[in-house]
């Protein structure tokens, strides 16, 4: 049996994860198809439950004396709301707003807060430079140890919303999020294309790279930045009905047009970082690294070693804030 490990749970809005961290690695993991869209549905019980069950199991295999939590998990339909921390946000301001509650069925959780990035009473005109995460600010802060990075690096995270999180040596500066992979999937799952395209996450199992079609890709890139979104999107039905291009061709455009909605907010870097799905950043560090930009791929599995890590280190940090 370990001794002093940590539990740290990740909550999603769609899946929850607990993962136990012992200084060097996880050593135990599990996870549930629950997170904050079930208890927006159906109640705090639809994540509590699960998640009780995936910590017993965690204890009874390891000696997990403390237990942390982040993501969507600390929002209003998480298990215990936690407000955001307003960027910048050091290292040490994100440990010492750590906030310790007793959860039912659970005991005590410690919950890390989000990030905002804001202004001074925000207003309207202000919305573009506006932004919240919950999650990738502990991401980040694992990634940055993991990378051994100093001085400034940004980051784009890749999943159901597209991020950009700015980083210094002394912690997050502020974020951009974009709702780019929620418009493919619903651009897949609810519109006329659905017929004309393959899954997209099934892309990375159709080529032996692991990623959507180079011509393709850049085709779409080229006819959004031209014509606009909206009409790149409609000439993956095109690509069907008058070229016969096949579903994985066509999905692979639609994945270059989607990339030109992403591209004015990645820009502005000097030196980022990419990580998520792999059908989406590779293409991505490609181009960007065409027009001479400093890039790097962040390969999937170092991420949630480094998230669990960030987690556990800002636990420990703020376990010694509050040492007597």
């Amino acid at each position: 049996m370990k001794a002093s490990c940590i539990a740290v749970i990740d909550g999603g809005t769609t899946r929850t994860r607990v993962r136990v961290w012992d200084g060097r690695a996880i050593v135990w993991e599990a996870s549930r198809i629950a997170g904050a869209r079930d208890v927006a549905l159906r109640g705090k019980d639809a994540v509590r439950q699960p998640l009780a069950g995936m910590l017993d199991d965690a204890r009874r295999a390891h000696d997990c004396r403390d237990v942390v939590a982040y993501g969507m998990i600390t929002s209003d339909n998480g298990l215990r709301e936690v407000p955001h921390l307003a960027a910048p946000a050091s290292f040490e301001r994100l440990a010492g707003a750590i906030v310790a509650d007793d959860i039912p069925g659970l005991g005590p959780v410690h919950f890390i807060p989000g990030v905002k990035t804001t202004v001074s009473e925000p207003q309207v005109e202000d919305i573009g430079s506006l932004d919240v995460m919950r999650g990738e600010e502990t991401e980040v802060f694992g990634l940055r140890a993991a990378l051994g990075l100093t001085g400034r690096a940004d980051f784009f995270h890749v999943g159901s919303h597209h991020k950009l999180i700015r980083t210094d040596e002394r912690g997050i500066i502020g974020s951009c999020t974009a709702l780019t992979g929620e418009l493919l999937a619903a651009l897949q799952r609810d519109t006329i294309l659905a017929a004309s395209m393959a899954p997209l996450e099934q892309l990375d199992q159709l080529d032996p790279s692991g990623e959507p079609d180079g011509d393709a890709w850049n085709a779409g890139r080229i006819v959004a930045q031209r014509q606009g979104f909206s009409r790149a999107a409609f000439c993956v039905r095109l690509l069907d009905q008058l070229l016969a291009k096949p579903p994985a061709y066509a999905s692979a455009f639609l994945l270059g047009a989607a990339a030109s909605l992403d591209l004015p907010l990645l820009l502005s870097s000097t030196k980022l970082y990419l990580y998520g799905h792999r059908t989406i950043t590779g293409p991505l560090c490609r181009y960007l690294r065409s027009e001479r930009r400093m890039v790097d791929l962040v390969p999937p599995e170092r991420i949630a070693p480094a998230a669990t890590a960030g987690a556990a280190a800002l636990l420990r940090a703020r376990l010694e804030l509050t040492a007597p």
